[in-house]
């Protein structure tokens, strides 16, 4: 598998357990220094502890007949040799019990990964959605 592949899988691997409502699974992407600049809230999270309990929140906020699917688009991969990033659109749609959309938003991703004997984690996270004229967040983007 090429690296390419490898860090596009943690994508992957993160939509799978968001939508399963799995902290635990979700976690596991993440190293234990992490460090995360997250769309909603004033300051960063550093560590995985800090972090696990903001996915806890998350995933545990959600009611029994919701769940959150999630899609990357125009996703952007490089890396060098045991570093790499990720860049991409994310869409972030509340399905109900038939799988219809009741709500989405979109967010702009950015994960700084690192190689390990065990695989890719990712090292930094960074979400934001842009500002507009009206200084709201806009929570629709184009893809």
């Amino acid at each position: 598998m090429s690296e390419f592949d490898e860090i596009e899988a943690l994508a992957r691997t993160y939509a799978e357990a968001v939508l399963a409502k799995d902290p635990v699974r979700l976690s596991a992407l993440y190293e234990a220094d992490i460090r995360v600049f997250d769309t909603w809230g004033r300051k960063p999270f550093d560590g995985l502890g800090a972090w696990r309990a903001n996915l806890d929140n998350w995933l545990n906020s959600l009611r029994d007949d919701d769940s959150v699917q999630v899609s990357f688009n125009n996703v952007q991969i490089s890396s060098r040799e045991a570093m790499g990033c990720l860049h991409a659109l994310v869409t972030y749609a509340a399905l109900n019990r038939t799988g219809e959309t009741v709500r989405s938003m979109q967010n702009r991703l950015s994960w700084v990964v690192a190689r390990s004997a065990s695989g890719w984690t990712i090292i930094h996270e960074h979400t934001s959605v842009p500002i507009g004229p009206d200084l709201k967040g806009m929570l629709q983007l184009e893809s």
